[in-house]
């Protein structure tokens, strides 16, 4: 399957644009997240020694990020009449014709599978983001890591990862990388620099 329609090429081409990147932003917060708060006790240490309630603050603002964006990603094509891009919106454009039905059966299964592994990110993202949830405000806001786990959120960036590279390679013919992604200034360097100073 590839796009030929130049009207549909170029609404697509916008759709792709604002997803791959939003896609590659994710990663790349996470990459930061991982290197910074998941890369051993000593790491945490000198977060903590230098600025630990900074520290702390873009930890969780990270978190509700990734959340937020992995939510948004799932969402659905449509609320109402309003559109979302996200990862289902792509699906719409897809061709009926014989030759994609069994591309768009795929990418529609790898979907609902999504589906499942991302409800505990929604209920989060419903009820602490963008909600104050009156339960979840009165029993307090519980930590991050025992909602959802570290494990959780890499299986979920895996399944959007395989779902983005069946549709582009379908679409355009490519593939990207997403889990490599390039960051200057990163949170190792920080770390080293840290590590440096104290």
């Amino acid at each position: 399957m590839r796009i030929r329609n130049k009207d549909v090429d170029d609404r697509l081409g916008h759709s792709w644009i604002t997803i791959h990147d939003e896609v590659v932003r994710l990663h790349a917060t996470w990459k930061l997240y991982s290197q910074l708060f998941r890369s051993g006790e000593e790491n945490i240490l000198i977060l903590n020694k230098v600025a630990g309630i900074t520290f702390k603050i873009i930890q969780a603002t990270f978190y509700d990020d990734i959340v937020l964006t992995i939510s948004r990603l799932t969402d659905r094509a449509q609320f109402g009449k309003l559109q979302n891009i996200s990862l289902r919106h792509l699906l719409t454009f897809l061709d009926a014709a014989e030759e994609n039905s069994n591309i768009t059966q795929k990418l529609t299964n790898m979907l609902q599978g999504l589906d499942i592994e991302v409800a505990i990110f929604k209920n989060y993202r419903n009820k602490a983001l963008g909600h104050l949830d009156s339960d979840m405000c009165l029993e307090g806001r519980p930590e991050l890591s025992n909602i959802i786990t570290y494990a959780e959120i890499e299986q979920v960036l895996k399944g959007i990862r395989d779902f983005l590279w069946v549709f582009e390679y379908e679409a355009f013919g490519n593939t990207t990388s997403y889990e490599s992604v390039g960051l200057s200034g990163s949170g190792d360097d920080l770390l080293r620099v840290l590590k440096t100073r104290t």
